[in-house]
């Protein structure tokens, strides 16, 4: 899957551009707030996801205008299928989808059409940060290539919030405890898909990210991940089938009906899950140094889009936000070289390696650079 070309309207600092991308190695160079990210945040929005850095809708639009817009023209490659998406973002309002300018009824519709993996400087907190860090970025991961995991993934939110109450309710004696049967059927039948799927991926991508770890770190350093479910039995290793998670996990919320009434909350399920990640036996989160922990999160980033090429037949774009810095020159090197041959990338840096658009690569891996500078493009090199 590729990006052949991007306009921005009225979309943060650019007021209207429009880049005619390569359908290898696209690299956007610049000092820091001259819009970098928000080009690559663009791509993100246009895909469907929600930006980290806006609240609303309208926070994406150029200060003083009403409304702005992303289009793009998205080529799959194993299909040959060329197709339009555009999303409108306007002040005080949802984000609307157009596809093949026939707009979408949901936004969430959109999602599938540009299926993309976004690095940013936050996503070292993939590695170091909390757990709800690594449940995000399997959910991202997820919810692009599966669409009963996207639409069981928004039920389940649905189900916590509407269960807590009722457990609230019913400590304060204002609901009977039998109300809560109902939404512990559906928050098992819910919650045991989502384990379920997010252990097979990360069974399914351990092996990869691990040999990425080795080829950027250029060591012998044996990255692993283990996914820990919040009960025990079949949920804490992964049930074989979903029929014996949701055995396992009814009689898990059955053990724990007093103290989840003494408290008010539901004390396990996917929400509570954790993706635990180490480097040679120990916790990379708390052991590792940063550039440990920025090459593993560009690790398992490199390995989720194997993965996803091989469950739907089309890599998604990667977009690598200054994932350079912090890296030494050997491992920025060598990432270049580990990322994906088929994959569309967009990477941005404060300054271009001359190695990376160097002839010798240029005839391998074809490749285009734009200076970025106050929202606005100035290509630097192209083939």
């Amino acid at each position: 899957m590729r990006v052949d070309c991007l306009r921005l309207t009225h979309y943060r600092n650019f007021r209207d551009v429009l880049v005619e991308a390569s359908p290898g190695l696209n690299f956007l160079v610049g000092l820091n707030g001259q819009g970098k990210t928000n080009l690559l945040e663009a791509l993100w929005v246009l895909a469907g996801a929600r930006s980290p850095r806006a609240r609303e809708p309208g926070d994406l639009v150029t200060y003083g205008v009403d409304q702005g817009h992303v289009h793009a023209r998205v080529s799959q490659d194993a299909t040959g299928v060329t197709r339009d998406v555009e999303v409108t973002l306007a002040r005080g309002k949802a984000r609307s989808y157009r596809l093949n300018g026939k707009p979408l009824p949901r936004a969430a519709d959109v999602l599938g059409t540009l299926a993309v993996l976004w690095f940013s400087p936050d996503e070292v907190d993939l590695i170091r940060g909390g757990p709800a860090d690594r449940r995000r970025f399997l959910d991202a991961v997820l919810a692009q290539t599966d669409g009963t995991y996207r639409r069981l993934a928004l039920q389940y939110g649905r189900i916590l919030l509407q269960r807590n109450r009722t457990l609230q309710q019913i400590r304060e004696g204002q609901a009977a405890l039998s109300l809560l049967e109902a939404w512990d059927e559906q928050l098992v039948a819910a919650g045991s898909y989502l384990t379920v799927a997010r252990h097979a991926l990360v069974d399914a991508i351990a092996g990869t990210a691990a040999q990425a770890y080795q080829a950027i770190a250029g060591s012998a350093s044996t990255l692993e991940m283990t996914y820990k479910a919040s009960g025990p039995g079949a949920v804490d290793r992964g049930a074989a089938d979903l029929r014996s998670l949701q055995r396992a996990f009814a009689a898990h919320l059955e053990r724990l009906r007093a103290a989840e009434l003494a408290r008010g909350v539901t004390l396990a399920g996917p929400h509570r899950d954790d993706l635990e990640i180490g480097l040679d036996g120990v916790e990379a989160r708390r052991f590792g140094s940063r550039g440990q922990q920025r090459t593993a999160a560009v690790a398992l980033h490199l390995a989720a889009w194997e993965w996803m090429r091989e469950r739907s037949g089309e890599g998604p774009v990667l977009l690598l936000d200054d994932v350079a810095s912090e890296l030494d020159a050997g491992r920025r090197a060598r990432l270049i070289r580990a990322l994906p041959e088929t994959a569309q990338v967009w990477l941005s840096a404060t300054a271009l390696d001359p190695e990376w658009l160097s002839p010798q690569r240029q005839a391998v891996r074809p490749g285009r650079a734009w200076r970025v500078s106050g929202g606005t493009l100035e290509i630097l090199a192209g083939a």
